[in-house]
């Protein structure tokens, strides 16, 4: 999923997209998640390597919310999902405003 986030700041952008309320992130076991910067682009990863499901999303150009979720045998094939999209590309569209 791409989702075009250009209408909200960086920081309500950041509350809707990432800091998720609590109960979205469930504690069980095997399940990891986290919150951070990945190649200098906010990222978060969550993971339950007992049930294989997950989420893998990135903030692109200040704008772009790209994201692949669900069923995956680990949270580097959701990765590898996500940089499947032509990243600088939209890095590109972002920077021109479009």
């Amino acid at each position: 999923m791409i989702q075009d986030q250009s209408g909200t700041s960086l920081l309500e952008r950041a509350k809707s997209i990432l800091l998720r309320p609590r109960e979205e992130w469930p504690v069980i076991e095997g399940e990891a998640a986290s919150i951070g910067k990945i190649d200098g682009r906010l990222t978060n990863i969550r993971y339950d390597s007992a049930g294989k499901d997950g989420r893998y999303g990135m903030i692109v150009g200040e704008r772009f919310n790209v994201q692949a979720d669900g069923h995956a045998d680990s949270v580097e094939d959701l990765r590898a999902a996500v940089n499947r999209i032509d990243i600088d590309a939209l890095e590109a569209v972002a920077r021109s405003g479009e």
